[in-house]
């Protein structure tokens, strides 16, 4: 990043974080492969991700180059270079059960990398209209965790009973 943190960069931290949960997702999705279901969602879950850094990088695309220079919210851009501060690795080292998975994707959804694809739809869409289908997207990601997610391991007791792999 330059010297001055810019709006570009702060576009550029939000893909990054966005494609770190994608993949954190995608590597759920061959922890419990075992569970074909479990495995679908994960996988249906990381491909979501993939449209928001796709959705932010169009966004990115279509401010001008003023824009794109200007000085990032100071509050926002600290928030994502916090979010990828974490080692990605070492975080799927602690999942040792689909319950551990569940609660991680819990916290990711309502942290820090929704809270910035959010401040950014809110700050640089260019219409009322994608505000509000981003807005949606969003809402409609976040509540599948808790709706969507598969009927027999919606338990934490059942959660706990399956390990990773």
């Amino acid at each position: 990043m330059s010297n001055q943190d810019t709006v570009a960069d702060l576009f550029e931290l939000a893909v990054s974080a966005e494609r770190v949960t994608e993949a954190l997702y995608g590597r759920f999705a061959e922890m419990f492969a075992a569970y074909p279901q479990v495995a679908e969602f994960w996988q249906v879950y990381a491909r979501q991700e993939s449209m928001h850094a796709k959705w932010l990088e169009q966004l990115a695309g279509e401010l001008d180059e003023d824009q794109l220079a200007a000085a990032a919210d100071a509050t926002t851009l600290k928030d994502a270079q916090k979010t990828l501060a974490f080692s990605l690795e070492k975080t799927l080292g602690t999942i040792k059960t689909l319950d551990d998975a569940y609660q991680l994707a819990s916290e990711v959804e309502n942290g820090e990398t929704n809270a910035i694809f959010s401040f950014l739809t809110e700050h640089f869409a260019p219409s009322d209209e994608l505000r509000a289908f981003l807005r949606g997207q969003l809402t409609n990601h976040l509540n599948r965790l808790m709706v969507d997610f598969p009927l027999e391991f919606q338990s934490t007791a059942r959660r706990r009973q399956i390990k990773a792999e």
